[in-house]
């Protein structure tokens, strides 16, 4: 029989319209978390594999899963433009080549190579004849205490190179220490321990540590710590403000705590 003799396999009634015709599925974009995926830019701050849902029947179960995809999308973009921004790097150092000594650098020759960020938090500190200087930061490192032996007391904003008090106690001071914040510090002095709020006003004169020579706060036990002349190693609470230890070294004089 010739092909124009043979009928079509159905009825134009019995196609189905247009209506009801399934639909082609769109392709998802990258990174809308329509099958986990897709990525943003943040493939390296994801945690784990992505899951593929296409083959799940379970219509609630793979709803959970994309959205689940999707928050995971969402904080690994999060995460690569944080780490964009802040741009964590590790700590500089100085590195002497062939017969150079990293000790005959001098700090203009430092500032001339850093960053103009850190070439601007260069300063020179003209102290006198009041040192030599002990020195004692914050946990923060934004505020510092220096001591000069000759009875100078100073606590210095770094942030803002500006003086937040300073006094001088006219007797000898060996050692200065912060206590749980720039608030208050205490100092070393000729005959006993003081403490000084950041007005530079005395709060306390701890009669216990006597001579003392060096101090150290310890910041998760609210302790005071100090040793000196005697050589016995004082514990002090700072929030009850009792003497906690004493403990006889029975080795004389001692100038260190570490």
């Amino acid at each position: 029989m010739a092909e124009a003799d043979r009928e079509p396999p159905g009825n134009a009634a019995d196609l189905p319209s247009a209506a009801h015709r399934p639909k082609k599925r769109r392709k998802t974009q990258a990174g809308s978390g329509g099958d986990g995926s897709g990525s943003k830019g943040g493939d390296g701050f994801r945690r784990g594999s992505a899951i593929n849902t296409k083959q799940l029947a379970d219509k609630k179960l793979r709803g959970r899963l994309e959205h689940t995809e999707a928050l995971a999308e969402e904080a690994a973009s999060s995460a690569a433009a944080a780490h964009q921004w802040l741009m964590p790097t590790s700590g500089g150092s100085l590195e002497a080549e062939g017969m150079e000594r990293t000790w005959r650098f001098s700090q203009a020759a430092i500032v001339q190579e850093v960053e103009e960020g850190s070439a601007r938090k260069a300063l020179d500190l003209a102290l006198g004849e009041l040192g030599p200087y002990s020195l004692a930061f914050t946990r923060s490192g934004r505020f510092a205490a220096l001591a000069g032996r000759r009875g100078h007391l100073a606590v210095l904003d770094w942030h803002r190179l500006s003086t937040i008090c300073e006094l001088q106690v006219k007797e000898t001071v060996r050692a200065v220490s912060f206590l749980h914040n720039e608030q208050f510090f205490a100092a070393a002095q000729k005959k006993y321990a003081y403490i000084y709020d950041k007005r530079g006003i005395e709060i306390h004169c701890l009669k216990d540590h006597t001579q003392p020579k060096a101090l150290e706060f310890l910041p998760h036990h609210f302790l005071l710590a100090s040793v000196g002349a005697p050589g016995i190693l004082n514990y002090q609470d700072t929030s009850t403000g009792a003497l906690v230890a004493q403990h006889r070294t029975r080795l004389g004089p001692c100038s260190v705590l570490a």
